[in-house]
């Protein structure tokens, strides 16, 4: 009698515990897909693409989200959405004049600041009342080439 009253409550608290692990498994994943992506961007500026031979140059927000979603394990790469968003500092370079007149009007320049932005929605399984949580983080670097 005593088991038929502590045993759903018990096997409810397990696998609560065991879904909040997935929670920040999942969390810790897109925290790292946001430095994976900056990362990504960063060598991947104006500049990097001229004078390397690099994929996905000029980076698009669409060809990120794919790289990101191909280098994501053990989630719904389909709830994985990527921002990308280039902003100017003192030190971007607007404009240069190395092999000619270069200009980088969407600020993809060197020492410009490139922020990547990853959103998912995760869901819980055991706790259906908490049916969904928005994750996100966010990553800014300094664009090196």
């Amino acid at each position: 009698m005593e088991f038929a009253f502590v045993a759903p409550v018990t096997l409810l608290l397990i696998f609560a515990v065991i879904d909040f692990g997935r929670a920040l498994f999942t969390y810790d994943l897109v925290a790292n897909d946001a430095r994976l992506g900056s990362r990504y961007a960063m060598v991947r500026g104006a500049l990097g693409c001229a004078s390397a031979a690099l994929p996905d140059c000029p980076l698009t927000q669409s060809a990120l989200q794919t790289h990101l979603q191909n280098v994501s394990s053990g989630i719904d790469i389909s709830k994985l959405t990527v921002l990308l968003s280039h902003t100017a500092q003192p030190n971007c370079l607007q404009t240069t004049t190395v092999s000619g007149a270069a200009s980088y009007p969407n600020q993809d320049g060197p020492q410009c600041l490139v922020t990547v932005t990853v959103n998912y929605t995760f869901n819980f399984v055991t706790l259906s009342s908490f049916a969904s949580v928005p994750m996100t983080s966010t990553s800014q670097v300094v664009i090196s080439q």
